[in-house]
């Protein structure tokens, strides 16, 4: 089944209405860029349009300007140079999220690893300070069966990627299991 008019004239809209530093032809490039990656596969289709309108809402234009140039090397396109068409499809739509990634984007998601990194870090910091506490000191995490600072830490993701990691605890003296999500 190939993808009907409708649903290419919804994405056209769509990159128009996301877009708006971007000409019609060069939204009329991207989607042509899409429909050469996806021709016969509508929610693969979708999905790369909307993955395409995000990251390039991230990136300066003048870094997308350079993926708009017909890049007739790119044995795809030289297929749609021969047709003759009259918008050109580009190489954007075929290139992965990690190479799109702006430097906003960038900055994000670091500031996101540093924060995550610290998080870890304390946490771990904690269990091991509690483990070899004395007596004296009060630890952080304790065994709420019979009240043990020797616990034993791992992390998992148990859920999607979009949710936070789930943390898993074991008592050393009495093997009490418990979990914090």
């Amino acid at each position: 089944m190939t993808i009907s008019k409708l649903v290419r004239l919804s994405c056209s809209s769509m990159l128009n209405d996301m877009l708006p530093d971007y000409t019609d032809v060069q939204c009329e490039q991207i989607e042509m860029s899409l429909f050469t990656k996806n021709p016969l596969n509508t929610e693969e289709y979708i999905r790369n349009a909307k993955r395409i309108c995000h990251n390039i809402a991230f990136l300066p234009k003048s870094h997308v300007l350079k993926y708009l140039s017909n890049d007739e090397t790119h044995p795809t396109m030289a297929q749609y140079t021969m047709t003759k068409c009259k918008i050109q499809p580009t190489t954007i739509a075929f290139i992965s999220d990690e190479n799109m990634r702006g430097p906003v984007l960038q900055k994000v998601m670091d500031d996101e690893r540093e924060q995550y990194d610290i998080s870890l870090k304390m946490l771990y910091d904690k269990v091991e300070e509690g483990s070899v506490a004395s007596m004296k000191q009060k630890a952080a995490i304790t065994c709420n069966k019979c009240g043990s600072s020797e616990i034993l830490m791992a992390m998992a993701q148990t859920r999607s990627a979009d949710e936070g990691t789930t943390m898993f605890f074991r008592c050393v003296k009495c093997n009490q299991k418990w979990k914090v999500q």
